[in-house]
Protein backbone atom coordinates (compact mmCIF):
# COMPACT_ATOMS: atom_id res chain seq x y z
CA UNK A 1 0.00 0.00 0.00
CA UNK A 2 1.11 3.68 -0.71
CA UNK A 3 3.01 5.47 1.13
CA UNK A 4 0.64 8.26 0.78
CA UNK A 5 -2.49 6.28 1.37
CA UNK A 6 -0.90 5.25 4.81
CA UNK A 7 -0.18 8.72 5.78
CA UNK A 8 -3.78 10.21 4.85
CA UNK A 9 -5.46 6.96 7.34
CA UNK A 10 -2.67 8.13 9.82
CA UNK A 11 -3.89 11.83 9.56
CA UNK A 12 -7.68 10.79 9.82
CA UNK A 13 -6.68 8.34 12.82
CA UNK A 14 -5.41 11.81 14.40
CA UNK A 15 -8.57 13.78 14.03
CA UNK A 16 -10.57 10.76 14.72
CA UNK A 17 -8.63 10.92 18.49
CA UNK A 18 -8.95 14.56 18.70
CA UNK A 19 -12.94 13.87 18.22
CA UNK A 20 -12.79 11.07 20.70
CA UNK A 21 -11.39 13.21 23.47
CA UNK A 22 -13.35 16.74 22.52
CA UNK A 23 -14.42 18.22 25.65
CA UNK A 24 -17.36 19.94 23.19
CA UNK A 25 -19.82 19.23 20.78
CA UNK A 26 -17.94 21.60 18.06
CA UNK A 27 -14.46 20.05 18.80
CA UNK A 28 -16.02 16.53 18.21
CA UNK A 29 -17.94 17.82 15.28
CA UNK A 30 -14.90 19.69 13.57
CA UNK A 31 -12.38 16.88 14.32
CA UNK A 32 -14.74 14.06 13.39
CA UNK A 33 -15.67 15.23 9.98
CA UNK A 34 -11.74 16.35 9.19
CA UNK A 35 -11.04 12.46 9.98
CA UNK A 36 -13.82 11.73 7.73
CA UNK A 37 -12.78 13.75 5.32
CA UNK A 38 -9.16 12.31 5.63
CA UNK A 39 -10.10 9.37 4.96
CA UNK A 40 -11.89 10.04 1.59
CA UNK A 41 -8.56 11.39 0.73
CA UNK A 42 -7.05 8.03 1.60
CA UNK A 43 -9.44 6.22 -0.45
CA UNK A 44 -9.61 8.06 -3.59
CA UNK A 45 -5.61 8.18 -3.50
CA UNK A 46 -5.65 4.68 -3.22
CA UNK A 47 -7.65 4.32 -6.23
CA UNK A 48 -5.95 6.67 -8.46
CA UNK A 49 -7.83 9.68 -8.25
CA UNK A 50 -6.26 13.42 -6.48
CA UNK A 51 -8.79 13.93 -4.23
CA UNK A 52 -10.52 17.36 -5.18
CA UNK A 53 -9.41 20.17 -3.09
CA UNK A 54 -13.36 21.63 -3.08
CA UNK A 55 -14.60 18.99 0.20
CA UNK A 56 -18.28 18.46 -0.43
CA UNK A 57 -16.81 17.17 -4.15
CA UNK A 58 -14.88 14.80 -2.51
CA UNK A 59 -17.48 13.83 -0.68
CA UNK A 60 -19.42 12.94 -3.65
CA UNK A 61 -16.66 11.66 -5.31
CA UNK A 62 -15.94 8.67 -2.60
CA UNK A 63 -19.55 8.02 -2.88
CA UNK A 64 -19.62 7.33 -6.44
CA UNK A 65 -16.27 5.37 -6.41
CA UNK A 66 -17.25 3.42 -2.91
CA UNK A 67 -21.31 3.39 -2.70
CA UNK A 68 -21.23 0.06 -0.35
CA UNK A 69 -18.51 1.87 1.53
CA UNK A 70 -20.55 2.49 4.31
CA UNK A 71 -22.76 -0.79 4.46
CA UNK A 72 -21.18 -2.46 7.55
CA UNK A 73 -19.87 -6.30 8.03
CA UNK A 74 -20.04 -9.05 9.53
CA UNK A 75 -16.94 -11.58 11.12
CA UNK A 76 -17.36 -15.10 11.57
CA UNK A 77 -16.48 -16.58 14.86
CA UNK A 78 -16.06 -19.95 15.83
CA UNK A 79 -19.34 -19.88 17.80
CA UNK A 80 -21.15 -17.29 15.80
CA UNK A 81 -21.11 -14.09 14.45
CA UNK A 82 -20.50 -10.35 15.21
CA UNK A 83 -21.56 -7.25 13.05
CA UNK A 84 -20.69 -4.15 12.72
CA UNK A 85 -23.52 -1.84 11.89
CA UNK A 86 -23.50 0.43 9.03
CA UNK A 87 -24.44 3.95 8.44
CA UNK A 88 -25.99 5.87 5.62
CA UNK A 89 -25.00 8.72 3.31
CA UNK A 90 -27.03 11.23 3.85
CA UNK A 91 -26.11 10.70 7.55
CA UNK A 92 -22.67 11.72 6.17
CA UNK A 93 -23.87 14.74 4.04
CA UNK A 94 -25.95 15.88 7.08
CA UNK A 95 -22.49 15.15 9.28
CA UNK A 96 -20.64 17.12 6.52
CA UNK A 97 -23.37 20.57 6.55
CA UNK A 98 -22.89 19.89 10.65
CA UNK A 99 -18.62 20.14 10.06
CA UNK A 100 -19.44 23.41 7.87
CA UNK A 101 -21.40 25.48 11.02
CA UNK A 102 -19.15 24.03 13.29
CA UNK A 103 -16.03 25.61 11.50
CA UNK A 104 -17.79 29.05 10.22
CA UNK A 105 -21.12 29.66 12.22
CA UNK A 106 -22.66 29.87 15.97
CA UNK A 107 -23.12 25.44 16.24
CA UNK A 108 -25.11 23.67 18.44
CA UNK A 109 -25.91 20.62 18.55
CA UNK A 110 -26.74 17.66 21.96
CA UNK A 111 -23.84 15.99 23.62
CA UNK A 112 -25.56 12.65 22.46
CA UNK A 113 -25.99 13.66 18.43
CA UNK A 114 -21.75 15.07 18.76
CA UNK A 115 -21.37 11.31 20.15
CA UNK A 116 -23.13 10.33 17.49
CA UNK A 117 -21.29 11.79 14.77
CA UNK A 118 -17.95 10.48 16.84
CA UNK A 119 -18.80 6.95 16.39
CA UNK A 120 -19.61 7.31 12.57
CA UNK A 121 -15.88 8.98 12.36
CA UNK A 122 -14.71 5.64 14.04
CA UNK A 123 -16.97 3.58 11.65
CA UNK A 124 -16.01 5.20 8.41
CA UNK A 125 -11.91 4.93 9.47
CA UNK A 126 -12.64 1.05 10.18
CA UNK A 127 -14.78 0.72 6.99
CA UNK A 128 -12.23 2.43 4.55
CA UNK A 129 -9.16 0.23 6.53
CA UNK A 130 -10.97 -2.74 6.15
CA UNK A 131 -12.26 -2.17 2.16
CA UNK A 132 -8.24 -0.82 1.64
CA UNK A 133 -6.98 -4.02 3.03
CA UNK A 134 -8.96 -6.24 1.40
CA UNK A 135 -8.32 -3.84 -2.50
CA UNK A 136 -4.14 -4.47 -0.76
CA UNK A 137 -4.57 -8.72 -0.12
CA UNK A 138 -4.32 -7.59 3.24
CA UNK A 139 -5.06 -7.97 7.08
CA UNK A 140 -7.31 -5.28 8.40
CA UNK A 141 -5.39 -5.61 11.38
CA UNK A 142 -2.16 -5.15 9.45
CA UNK A 143 -3.40 -2.27 7.76
CA UNK A 144 -4.22 -0.80 10.98
CA UNK A 145 -0.91 -1.67 12.98
CA UNK A 146 0.57 0.17 10.23
CA UNK A 147 -1.76 3.27 9.88
CA UNK A 148 -1.34 3.48 14.16
CA UNK A 149 2.79 3.20 13.93
CA UNK A 150 2.15 6.83 11.77
CA UNK A 151 -0.24 8.06 13.52
CA UNK A 152 0.84 7.91 17.30
CA UNK A 153 3.77 5.06 17.52
CA UNK A 154 1.99 1.84 18.10
CA UNK A 155 -1.18 0.24 18.89
CA UNK A 156 0.16 -2.41 21.42
CA UNK A 157 0.65 -0.69 24.85
CA UNK A 158 0.41 -1.84 28.27
CA UNK A 159 -1.91 1.04 29.07
CA UNK A 160 -4.74 -0.70 26.99
CA UNK A 161 -4.59 -3.74 29.33
CA UNK A 162 -4.42 -1.70 32.37
CA UNK A 163 -7.27 0.59 31.52
CA UNK A 164 -9.60 -2.25 30.46
CA UNK A 165 -8.86 -3.60 33.94
CA UNK A 166 -9.53 -0.24 35.66
CA UNK A 167 -13.02 0.04 33.31
CA UNK A 168 -14.24 -3.38 35.08
CA UNK A 169 -13.35 -2.67 38.51
CA UNK A 170 -15.68 0.20 38.24
CA UNK A 171 -18.39 -1.52 36.16
CA UNK A 172 -18.26 -4.44 38.82
CA UNK A 173 -18.61 -1.21 41.73
CA UNK A 174 -21.47 0.24 39.63
CA UNK A 175 -23.23 -3.08 39.66
CA UNK A 176 -22.42 -3.68 43.63
CA UNK A 177 -24.38 0.17 43.97
CA UNK A 178 -27.36 -0.80 41.67
CA UNK A 179 -27.72 -4.06 43.07
CA UNK A 180 -28.03 -1.94 46.65
CA UNK A 181 -30.64 0.09 45.01
CA UNK A 182 -32.77 -2.50 42.89
CA UNK A 183 -31.80 -1.43 39.49
CA UNK A 184 -28.58 -3.16 38.83
CA UNK A 185 -28.99 -2.81 34.90
CA UNK A 186 -29.25 0.61 35.38
CA UNK A 187 -26.47 1.29 37.31
CA UNK A 188 -24.38 -1.30 34.94
CA UNK A 189 -25.35 1.08 31.76
CA UNK A 190 -25.49 4.66 33.18
CA UNK A 191 -21.47 4.15 35.15
CA UNK A 192 -19.13 7.22 33.93
CA UNK A 193 -16.74 4.61 33.20
CA UNK A 194 -19.28 3.64 29.88
CA UNK A 195 -18.53 6.72 28.61
CA UNK A 196 -14.74 7.86 29.21
CA UNK A 197 -11.36 6.65 27.86
CA UNK A 198 -8.12 7.63 28.94
CA UNK A 199 -5.22 7.87 26.47
CA UNK A 200 -1.25 8.98 26.18
CA UNK A 201 0.55 10.32 22.99
CA UNK A 202 4.31 10.59 22.90
CA UNK A 203 6.20 11.88 20.08
CA UNK A 204 9.39 10.51 20.73
CA UNK A 205 10.82 6.61 19.76
CA UNK A 206 11.71 6.72 23.31
CA UNK A 207 8.90 7.65 25.54
CA UNK A 208 6.81 5.93 23.20
CA UNK A 209 8.82 2.43 24.18
CA UNK A 210 8.64 3.16 27.88
CA UNK A 211 4.56 3.98 27.66
CA UNK A 212 3.94 0.79 25.63
CA UNK A 213 6.26 -1.51 27.99
CA UNK A 214 6.48 -0.19 31.45
CA UNK A 215 3.60 -1.92 34.09
CA UNK A 216 4.09 1.14 36.37
CA UNK A 217 2.95 3.71 34.26
CA UNK A 218 0.52 1.91 33.19
CA UNK A 219 -1.18 1.36 36.60
CA UNK A 220 -0.50 5.03 37.52
CA UNK A 221 -2.85 5.76 34.22
CA UNK A 222 -5.62 3.05 35.11
CA UNK A 223 -5.51 5.26 38.86
CA UNK A 224 -6.35 8.32 36.83
CA UNK A 225 -9.05 7.06 35.15
CA UNK A 226 -10.08 5.47 37.91
CA UNK A 227 -10.28 8.65 39.85
CA UNK A 228 -11.33 10.57 36.63
CA UNK A 229 -14.31 8.41 36.82
CA UNK A 230 -14.94 9.64 40.07
CA UNK A 231 -14.77 13.37 39.43
CA UNK A 232 -17.52 12.67 36.59
CA UNK A 233 -19.36 11.07 38.85
CA UNK A 234 -19.44 13.91 41.40
CA UNK A 235 -19.56 16.84 38.41
CA UNK A 236 -22.99 14.41 37.24
CA UNK A 237 -24.48 14.67 40.65
CA UNK A 238 -23.91 18.35 41.09
CA UNK A 239 -25.26 18.87 38.03
CA UNK A 240 -28.64 16.83 39.50
CA UNK A 241 -28.71 18.69 42.75
CA UNK A 242 -28.19 22.62 40.88
CA UNK A 243 -30.60 21.30 37.99
CA UNK A 244 -33.13 20.64 41.28
CA UNK A 245 -32.46 23.78 42.82
CA UNK A 246 -33.82 25.31 39.83
CA UNK A 247 -37.02 24.22 39.69
CA UNK A 248 -36.62 20.79 37.40
CA UNK A 249 -38.00 17.73 39.09
CA UNK A 250 -35.89 14.71 40.40
CA UNK A 251 -36.89 12.47 37.81
CA UNK A 252 -35.82 15.17 35.00
CA UNK A 253 -32.78 16.33 36.61
CA UNK A 254 -31.42 12.91 37.05
CA UNK A 255 -31.82 12.71 33.47
CA UNK A 256 -30.68 16.01 32.09
CA UNK A 257 -27.42 15.52 35.01
CA UNK A 258 -25.65 13.27 32.92
CA UNK A 259 -26.10 15.01 29.46
CA UNK A 260 -22.74 16.88 29.33
CA UNK A 261 -19.49 16.22 27.56
CA UNK A 262 -15.96 16.87 29.36
CA UNK A 263 -12.28 16.76 28.59
CA UNK A 264 -9.28 17.35 31.19
CA UNK A 265 -6.12 18.98 29.18
CA UNK A 266 -2.83 18.06 30.36
CA UNK A 267 0.11 18.29 28.23
CA UNK A 268 4.27 18.37 28.73
CA UNK A 269 5.73 20.08 26.12
CA UNK A 270 10.03 19.62 27.73
CA UNK A 271 13.39 20.92 25.89
CA UNK A 272 16.64 19.82 26.52
CA UNK A 273 18.06 21.29 29.97
CA UNK A 274 21.02 23.07 28.07
CA UNK A 275 18.48 24.56 26.43
CA UNK A 276 16.48 25.78 29.16
CA UNK A 277 20.14 26.82 30.97
CA UNK A 278 20.37 28.75 27.00
CA UNK A 279 17.17 30.37 27.34
CA UNK A 280 17.58 31.04 30.86
CA UNK A 281 20.98 32.94 30.33
CA UNK A 282 19.19 35.00 27.17
CA UNK A 283 16.17 36.05 29.63
CA UNK A 284 18.86 37.29 32.12
CA UNK A 285 21.10 38.55 29.58
CA UNK A 286 18.00 40.72 28.26
CA UNK A 287 17.17 41.85 31.76
CA UNK A 288 20.86 43.00 32.91
CA UNK A 289 21.06 45.09 28.97
CA UNK A 290 17.43 46.77 30.11
CA UNK A 291 18.91 47.69 33.61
Amino acid sequence: MKEEVLQALAIAAQFAAHATYAGTQRQAIADGYSAVDAVFSALLTFAGTTPPRNHKAKLDAVKARFPKLLDGYTISHENGVSFAGGTTWDEIEEFYRQWLKARYETFDVSPTVARRRVAETVKVLDFAVRQLAAAAGLLPEAVKQLVDERAFGSNDCRLYEALSNAHDHLFDEAERWGEEQGNKLAAKMGAATNFSSLDLVASDDLTREIVRSDEAIARECATLHVRLCGMIEMLRARRRDTLEERGLERREANNEATSFMFALRFKYHGEKQSESAENLGKALALTFRSG
